[in-house]
């Protein structure tokens, strides 16, 4: 059974490139949209080592997104969480113990959005570009990591980006449920 979201992205995007039409329901594609048990699309949050941008991205997603989709993070290159985000999100009040680096092969596919985070500079990653991706958004960001300076230099960025974020999720948030709404 199709959940309501993943019939609205599927009469958006029913477009889509490669989509057989054999493979209708009620006139709703389903091959990427049957995309968990419970009928949540899948939402990936991208940057090149999934060690901080997309760590916080995936905390946000899980806060504001996981009663509509299911929520994921996963890297180019990944490597481990950075020490500084984690620690941003612990005073947070996050639970990080269920975060950690991912590859994009470690995601359940298809991917119904992903939401690359990368600065335009640092767009590399190649699973981004993936055919099972079904759309794609970018909300470039500066990676707090890289920034010269102190830790509190580096936090203070991460407090932008953590803020930036959260402002883009929540309209995201707030856009997926008028789609809801108008079907």
């Amino acid at each position: 059974m199709l959940s309501t979201l993943s019939k609205s992205l599927a009469k958006r995007y029913g477009h889509v490139h490669g989509w057989n039409n054999s493979m209708m329901n009620n006139g709703y594609y389903i091959r990427y949209f049957s995309t968990t048990e419970d009928g949540k699309p899948r939402v990936l949050f991208v940057c090149v080592a999934n060690s901080c941008r997309s760590q916080l991205a995936e905390a946000l997603g899980r806060k504001y997104l996981s009663d509509i989709y299911e929520v994921h993070s996963a890297g180019s290159t990944p490597s481990t969480p950075n020490p500084l985000a984690i620690e941003f999100l612990k005073n947070k009040g996050y639970d990080t113990s269920e975060l950690y680096s991912k590859s994009y092969a470690d995601i359940p596919k298809p991917v119904n959005i992903a939401i690359a985070l990368c600065d335009e500079g640092d767009m590399e990653c190649n699973s981004y570009f993936d055919t099972s991706i079904l759309e794609r958004r970018c909300w470039s960001q500066k990676d707090p990591v890289k920034v010269d300076g102190s830790e509190g230099d580096k936090m203070e960025v991460m407090e932008t980006v953590y803020n930036n974020i959260e402002k883009l999720m929540i309209e995201f948030k707030e856009q997926s449920l008028k789609d809801l709404k108008k079907n």
